[in-house]
């Protein structure tokens, strides 16, 4: 699953988010277990790797 995840560092914490969970999750649940910022992060990612 090469380049289909992203890894998170904050103040406390580094995550290891499986893009492919992330977007099969429904709206609510990426809410609940990603937050604002974690979410944010994921999508920019996502979009990058549109271009």
């Amino acid at each position: 699953m090469e380049g289909k995840s992203k890894l998170i560092v904050d103040d406390t914490t580094i995550y290891e988010v499986d893009l492919d969970c992330f977007h099969c999750l429904p709206e609510e649940e990426r809410w609940r277990y990603f937050g604002e910022t974690l979410q944010r992060e994921l999508e920019e990612q996502d979009f990058q790797r549109a271009d």
